[in-house]
């Protein structure tokens, strides 16, 4: 069985998650967590990291329109595609389009799948509703992975209710499981 993580920055765990699978997430995360599976599509960030040779501690994957700009550097996975809309938190939305054709059980820490009722700010329910929308669709197509929400404080945003492939549990239940 292959299991993934896909994780945000936001995610908080006192446990050793690569025990249970390989990591994937954003270079923002990469900052406070071990990452094999880091994907960038901040142009700045990305030159930032490539110039420190970022790129051989870890599967490194950015926007394929940067390769060329960048000085086509050595080591680096390249992502085709761009987005049709804006959305919040695109290398979280990129890790989970990688991951969901090599895994069974995809958990993911810390991405919240919920749309903020108290928000007032148009183009952040913009954002949060196309990452909404993408997430839907990408588990609605993908009927033989199972997709954990972990950790998550509030319940899953009812577009979410009809699949059956997407469930919330704790940490300490995935790592007792797991490991």
């Amino acid at each position: 069985m292959n299991i993934s993580w896909v994780i945000a920055p936001e995610f908080k765990i006192e446990f050793e998650i690569r025990e249970v699978g390989p990591v994937w997430g954003s270079d923002i995360a990469a900052r406070y967590f071990d990452i094999d599976n880091v994907v960038c599509f901040d142009y700045s960030r990305t030159a930032n990291l490539i110039s420190r040779n970022f790129q051989r501690t870890c599967n490194f994957y950015i926007p394929q329109g940067f390769y060329k700009d960048l000085g086509r550097p050595p080591s680096v996975n390249l992502v085709g595609g761009d987005f049709s809309s804006e959305v919040s938190q695109k290398e979280e939305l990129v890790s989970l389009h990688l991951v969901k054709d090599t895994s069974d059980i995809v958990l993911l820490g810390g991405l919240d799948l919920s749309l903020d009722e108290e928000e007032s700010d148009k183009d952040i329910i913009h954002k949060k509703g196309n990452l909404l929308n993408s997430v839907h669709r990408l588990v609605k197509s993908s009927e033989n992975v199972q997709w954990v929400v972990v950790e998550n404080a509030t319940k899953i945003d009812e577009r979410f209710a009809n699949l059956s492939n997407i469930t919330q549990d704790s940490a300490e239940n995935i790592i007792s499981y797991f490991s």
